[in-house]
C-alpha cells in the first residue's frame, strides 16, 4: 500500500519488478525537452509532463523487461494505491504462452485452499509462480522417513499415505 505522491520508480532506473494496480491510481511522468534561447545560444531544459494515468487493473513497468532498457518514465501514486509486485523472473515465467494457463490454474487452485485463502493478492501471485507440478507413480516415495522435505507438497489428485 502506497500513500499519495509516492514515487514507485524513476526514469532511468533498471527495472526489476512490474506492477498491477489493485486499488488506486498512478501518474506516468516523462521528461519533455524544452529549448530556450535563439540559434547558437539555445540551451535545452526539461520539464516533467504527465502523459498518462493508470487505474485499477492496469499494469506498468513491464516494458523494460521486454526491451532490456532502463525505465523511460517515472511513476508516482495519485492517491492511496495498492499494487501487486511481480519480479522479472516471475513475469518471464507467466508470459510464456504455455505457462500462462498453468499459472492461472495454480492461482485459482491456491485460492481454494483454506490455509492460503487469506493471502494478499501479491503473495498469491508469487506463490503461484513458484509452484511446480510433479507426478508420482503408485507406491513411489515422495521423500524417505527421517529425510527433511525441501518443499511443501499440495496433493491435487490421488491419495498420499503418510
Amino acid at each position: 500500500m502506497c500513500i499519495r505522491d509516492r514515487v514507485i520508480y524513476e526514469a532511468g532506473t533498471v527495472g526489476t519488478n512490474c506492477y498491477i494496480i489493485l486499488k488506486g491510481s498512478v501518474s506516468v511522468i516523462m521528461k519533455k525537452e524544452v529549448r530556450q534561447g535563439k540559434n547558437r545560444n539555445k540551451h535545452i531544459e526539461y520539464e516533467l509532463t504527465e502523459i498518462n494515468v493508470l487505474y485499477q487493473g492496469d499494469t506498468f513497468g513491464d516494458l523494460c523487461f521486454v526491451t532490456n532498457t532502463p525505465r523511460l518514465s517515472t511513476i508516482y501514486t495519485r492517491e492511496m494505491t495498492e499494487c501487486a509486485v511481480i519480479s522479472k523472473k516471475c513475469f518471464e515465467d507467466i508470459t510464456k504462452k504455455d505457462d500462462l494457463k498453468i499459472f492461472t490454474q495454480n492461482a485459482e487452485y491456491i485460492k481454494q485452499i483454506p490455509f492460503f485463502s487469506q493471502l494478499f493478492k501479491n503473495d498469491l501471485i508469487n506463490l503461484a509462480c513458484s509452484l511446480e507440478a510433479r507426478t508420482y507413480k503408485w507406491k513411489q516415495s515422495i521423500f524417505e522417513p527421517g529425510e527433511y522435505p525441501n518443499y511443501l507438497y499440495i496433493v491435487t489428485e490421488g491419495e498420499v499415505i503418510v
